[in-house]
């Protein structure tokens, strides 16, 4: 055998090292943009649920039932939980929106999620502090918002 057979064979080698490289590593790179995926979907279903456990307490579910009559007077006080808690869950859709358009959530919990924001984002309660904040989001989701928030002509609207 001469020289540049050796030198073929070597190169060769070094050509199928590199190809399988390439392989293993586009194998890594899949790998961590699911796991990726499934971490940022978690996040946005547990920042979800902790966004609407906080009306499991009886005096925050009968505030949201308050906020949501046209015709309610809140106090100074109730607004301003009321407001905490409304934006919290609106900064998380917001978020939500966002992870979706850049395809980091999986399209069946976003689309379980959308529904429930379609509904949520009609009541009053919800539409009471989104045209006060609506500025301090992002124009892309202020369109979101504005495309499914079309309050329907009822004095009071809650669904649980």
């Amino acid at each position: 055998m001469n020289w540049d057979a050796i030198g073929a064979i070597g190169e060769m080698i070094g050509a199928t090292a590199v190809v399988l490289s390439l392989m293993y590593l586009a194998l890594q790179l899949r790998q961590q943009n699911i796991e990726s995926k499934e971490f940022a979907t978690h996040t946005m279903a547990e920042g979800f649920r902790n966004s609407v456990s906080a009306y499991s307490e009886q005096d925050k579910a009968s505030l949201y039932v308050k906020a949501n009559n046209v015709d309610a007077q809140l106090t100074e006080a109730e607004l301003i939980s009321h407001y905490v808690i409304i934006s919290t869950m609106i900064r998380l859709a917001e978020e939500a929106y966002g992870l979706y358009l850049r395809n980091r959530v999986d399209e069946e919990t976003w689309q379980g999620m959308n529904r429930q924001y379609r509904v949520s984002f009609r009541e009053y309660a919800v539409q009471r502090v989104w045209q006060v904040r609506k500025e301090f989001y992002s124009s892309g989701f202020q369109n979101y918002m504005d495309e499914i928030g079309d309050l329907p002509d009822q004095k009071k609207i809650y669904r649980v």
